[in-house]
């Protein structure tokens, strides 16, 4: 039951007991009826705290776990990155000599 269904039964008994138009021991169990609906109420509440703590944990070890596979693969492909670095810098470098050496021809000449 909905927890607005659950506070119109509780309502409607409750109107019915302060009428007076329910016997004594009617009214002894439909207060007790009351009782385990007020109670019945209050546990949905708990229950509702205790998923949305849960939903709150997932998520924060879902994103602590995302961002340890993250950190892995950063340090996985950190040696292929200094790789290609000392690639490029030796490209450069050798780029540098040989425009030095063309100059250096033209110059000669």
């Amino acid at each position: 039951m909905t927890p607005k269904g659950i506070m119109s039964v509780l309502t409607t008994s409750l109107a019915l007991v302060s009428s007076g138009g329910v016997m004594a021991d009617e009214s002894a169990s439909l207060k007790e009826a009351g009782r385990q609906v007020e109670s019945d109420v209050r546990s949905t509440g708990e229950g509702i705290a205790d998923t949305a703590r849960g939903i709150g944990r997932t998520l924060s070890e879902g994103a602590r776990t995302a961002g340890h596979r993250i950190e892995e693969a950063g340090r996985a492909a950190e040696p292929d990155a200094r790789q290609a670095w000392q690639r490029l810098k030796e490209s450069a470098t050798s780029l540098g000599r040989g425009v030095r050496a063309f100059f250096a021809r033209l110059v000669e000449k």
